[in-house]
């Protein structure tokens, strides 16, 4: 199984316990995670034998399901390698070939999506809080990836969704 395959199959089983709130959290990061990967998978070329696939997949899911676990602490690829038992220079070749971004981006997509997630759950929060809770560590290193991945600065962002409210 390739990891878009593994990443369908834990939405389908959030989808089975969707009566539970806490789920949607959950569930929008696992989305957002296949949307990404889906987003890059035209650079994708599989040359590996089958057998490599399945033990690169799981490496892959096990980084994917740290990542998922923490994005709100401060991670650094050592953490990671010595969480899923691969040295760092492995580790980082093994998730970019097989998903074709870094565990960099993928970490900054999670917490960016978590950030959409809770803004519009907890509209009194603070853009300060809201970035602490999701392990971004510099308000203004996160403005920047902010505007360049929304296409707004996070405050009017805000302000839309007041507006909508």
């Amino acid at each position: 199984l390739n990891p878009l395959i593994m990443m369908v199959k834990d939405i389908e089983y959030i989808l089975q316990k969707a009566k539970f709130p806490e789920v949607e959290q959950e569930l929008m990061t696992k989305l957002t995670s296949l949307l990404f990967a889906l987003h890059h998978l035209r650079s994708l070329q599989i040359t590996q034998t089958e057998e490599v696939v399945d033990e690169k997949t799981m490496y892959i899911q096990q980084i994917a399901n740290y990542i998922q676990d923490h994005f709100h602490e401060k991670i650094v690829l050592d953490d990671i390698a010595k969480e899923v038992n691969l040295s760092k220079s492995y580790l980082v070749h093994v998730f970019k070939e097989q998903m074709g971004f870094t565990i960099m981006d993928y970490l900054m997509q999670c917490r960016l999506t978590q950030y959409l997630h809770l803004s519009k759950n907890y509209p009194d929060w603070t853009i300060k809080k809201l970035c602490s809770e999701c392990g971004f560590e510099s308000e203004a290193h996160f403005s920047r990836f902010f505007k360049l991945n929304v296409g707004l600065s996070p405050s009017v962002y805000r302000k839309s969704l007041l507006r909508k409210s």
